[in-house]
């Protein structure tokens, strides 16, 4: 198989007609040599940057993620299989039959700009809180299993407090919103129509400052979603009331030091 080599320029073609060929490609192959094996792998991670960094160029830029995600994972698949990195799933877990599954975890720098969180079936305002994490089957249709399997997930960023959502300040320079404790969502990536965030057949389990586990009957492409808090600055009210009762405060305060010296 022809294996794009690490001097073919990313910046000359686009990366998802690129990564829709080569999909096509190595799907036709019967099994994949350890030297492509090898390439695709040096290959797929500047690819996947360089489509980041052009995602903002497509008029439809979620729609483009899709596809770009759906080819990618079939191309992780075909090389896994290959290098024989399939694992096995114990019978007694799916009714009637024997399957095995492999698992690929994503490592991307900005995943809401390529899968917003925002984009879900559960109307809330979420952002991903952690790596995207892809399971496959080895069989052409929709399996529920009977036990469902747990997923631990290690958090992006810590949540912190306050647990309610407004505060009343602004973000410094450089500081991203944090996360709200126990506002974790378990979701995966629905393929149908446009694309988005969907929680059927998934369960929150637990969720602390590190880790949040969650439980699957299905499999496909998982990631935890958290609410972030919002930063609406300081308010003329809140402005016009500190300058009001400050001068107040201070005023009550030397009044009872007064008093209390007075009554020994």
């Amino acid at each position: 198989m022809a294996t794009p080599d690490q001097s073919f320029n990313l910046g000359t073609v686009d990366p998802l007609e690129l990564l829709d060929n080569l999909t096509d490609t190595i799907e036709d192959q019967d099994e994949l040599t350890g030297s492509d094996i090898g390439d695709l792998v040096d290959f797929l991670d500047p690819l996947f940057d360089n489509f980041l960094d052009k995602l903002g160029n497509y008029p439809d830029p979620l729609n483009k993620s899709q596809d770009f995600l759906t080819n990618f994972t079939r191309t992780m698949d075909e090389v896994l299989i290959s290098f024989k990195g399939w694992l096995e799933i114990t019978p007694d877990n799916i009714d009637d039959d024997y399957y095995s599954y492999v698992g690929v975890v994503y490592h991307v720098q900005d995943l809401n700009e390529l899968l917003p969180g925002h984009e879900n079936s559960f109307g809330e305002h979420k952002v991903a809180n952690s790596k995207l994490l892809s399971f496959s089957l080895r069989i052409n249709e929709t399996v529920y299993l009977t036990d469902p399997a747990t997923l631990t997930f290690r958090n992006a960023r810590s949540p912190q407090s306050p647990w309610y959502k407004d505060i009343w300040r602004n973000l410094h320079e450089g500081e991203k919103p944090s996360f709200i404790r126990q506002t974790h969502k378990c979701a995966f990536w629905n393929f149908n129509e446009t694309g988005y965030w969907d929680d059927e057949g998934l369960q929150e389990v637990s969720s602390d400052d590190d880790d949040t586990i969650c439980r699957t009957k299905h499999f496909t492409n998982f990631v935890v979603l958290m609410s972030v808090h919002g930063y609406v600055g300081r308010g003329w009210i809140l402005e016009l009331l500190t300058m009001t009762l400050l001068p107040s405060s201070i005023i009550c305060l030397a009044v009872a030091i007064f008093i209390f010296q007075k009554s020994k």
